[in-house]
């Protein structure tokens, strides 16, 4: 199940998703990238599969790096 599609590129996307792969879940962080042969979106080996007990921290620290942006921004 594909949660977003975040474009990063003219040709590229980042698509959060959870997988079943031999009966194991896992989120994913994925880019994508564009074939050139067939102009499908295929995986590349840039981002990071992580069991779902993990989703929580993901969340804190992205929301961490969320505040960290917005307060560098407050100061400029």
């Amino acid at each position: 199940m594909i949660y977003a599609e975040i474009k990063s590129g003219s040709k590229s996307v980042i698509k959060v998703s959870k997988d079943v792969v031999n009966g194991n879940t896992f989120g994913q962080i994925r880019l994508w990238t564009e074939d050139k042969a067939s102009g499908d979106l295929i995986p590349t080996k840039k981002g990071v599969a992580f069991t779902l007990d993990k989703t929580n921290d993901l969340v804190e620290a992205l929301a961490k790096l969320q505040s960290d942006i917005e307060e560098r921004k407050a100061e400029a």
